[in-house]
């Protein structure tokens, strides 16, 4: 794992004839319970989505169609990763500010969460961020 809070992952991939199949083991990818999952489609490439941080939520994000670019922001360094295929991830493990952006090729983008859905866990505001990590 990188201390940067955040890391790729390579997801296994199965081909045949018949075409291709990835299988996430989470326990061997990353090193959390998966608790959450849900994924982002229909979006607009214009439209910036996370746009927030999270406390204590450790994330896997997968692009299972068409590319994204997240941007990870520490308070002091900006990271940008382009997500452009189904046998990559990336691992969040430490509360960063994201913004997802760009979506390009009709994507549907897959999110793994370490834990349920809860408010009080989202940083909202960017200067309460930065306060935050302070």
């Amino acid at each position: 794992m990188d201390n940067k809070g955040f890391y790729l992952v390579d997801i296994p991939v199965s081909q045949d004839d018949r075409g291709s199949l990835s299988v996430v083991e989470f326990q061997k990818l990353v090193e959390f319970d998966i608790k959450r999952s849900y994924w982002l489609y229909n979006t607009d490439e214009t439209i910036s989505r996370g746009v927030h941080a999270h406390k204590n939520l450790k994330q896997l994000l997968v692009a299972l169609r068409g590319e994204v670019t997240v941007v990870l922001d520490d308070g002091k360094t900006k990271n940008t990763i382009k997500l452009v295929s189904p046998t990559t991830g990336l691992v969040i493990t430490k509360p960063l500010w994201r913004e997802l952006k760009d979506f390009k090729g009709d994507p549907i983008v897959m999110v793994f969460a370490s834990e349920i859905y809860n408010e009080s866990d989202y940083i909202r505001n960017y200067e309460d961020f930065l306060k935050y990590v302070r």
